[in-house]
């Protein structure tokens, strides 16, 4: 009898260390795929942008010269300032990493990310989607979020890029709350080409806002770059003045809406 209870022990014994074996083993089969499988979408958004990099660019990616990355990040960073605690709109936000820079940095309260190309919505998604973001494949004019719902938007380098007869600083105007801000940019006096469909000087960007918004102020960006456009400027955020206002590479509004 006691034979037969050693023999059972030991079996049993044999049993629960077999099966712990087995377990541990598929652990490690599980986090081995899940590493393959991130390192695949890690590549595979590489892959997007390197073939996408001469109509989109990710900042916080070295395949982008650095000043051309710092000209971009400069604007977000300057734009988290205002997003503490609030709900938030990146519009025409690309890639998503200056949605991410809003979330994070400027500590949002959330932060939707719009864009009407459905590939840049995806990388952003893989590439910078913090718990406080989220992404929308949407048009500027037609983002299909509710009236008055967003304490602020931004939208960096967007309305260039629509033809005149396309107005969303009416949809801005829309889906803001009263008393709300809008933060937008634009270049200045840039040429018209296939992708810029109009172009503003100082005054002409402030006429088509004051449609809309009261503009609060508007300060010149600059890369410090050696682009004729930056007219030997150096790097920075400064603000417009009338003795100023041609050397601006690019104008920032900031703006409100008051009823």
């Amino acid at each position: 009898m006691k034979i037969i209870q050693k023999i059972r022990k030991k079996l049993l014994g044999f049993d629960k260390n077999h099966l712990l074996a087995q377990v541990e083993q598929q652990k490690q089969q599980i986090e081995q795929l899940t590493t393959i499988v991130c390192g695949i979408s890690g590549s595979s958004s590489s892959a997007w942008l390197l073939k996408n990099k001469d109509e989109r660019m990710d900042a916080t990616d070295e395949l982008f010269d650095e000043a051309r990355r710092n000209f971009h990040l400069m604007r977000y960073e300057f734009a988290s300032n205002y997003c503490n605690g609030l709900d938030v709109a990146d519009i025409a936000c690309g890639t998503g990493y200056g949605s991410e820079i809003l979330a994070l940095e400027g500590k949002a309260n959330s932060v939707t990310g719009i864009d009407i190309d459905s590939s840049a919505i995806s990388y952003a998604k893989q590439k910078h989607g913090p718990a406080n973001t989220s992404y929308k494949v949407a048009s500027a004019d037609d983002t299909g979020l509710p009236s008055a719902s967003l304490d602020l938007i931004v939208s960096f380098e967007t309305i260039e890029h629509l033809p005149p007869s396309v107005d969303i600083l009416k949809e801005f105007h829309r889906v803001l709350k009263p008393s709300s801000t809008l933060i937008i940019s634009t270049p200045n006096n840039w040429p018209l080409t296939k992708h810029h469909l109009r172009t503003y000087n100082f005054s002409s960007f402030k006429e088509d806002i004051e449609k809309y918004f009261r503009i609060e102020i508007i300060y010149n960006q600059n890369s410090g770059s050696k682009s004729e456009y930056n007219h030997n400027q150096p790097a920075g955020i400064t603000h417009t003045t009338i003795k100023n206002q041609d050397l601006a590479e690019c104008f920032i509004a900031v703006c409100r809406k008051d009823n």
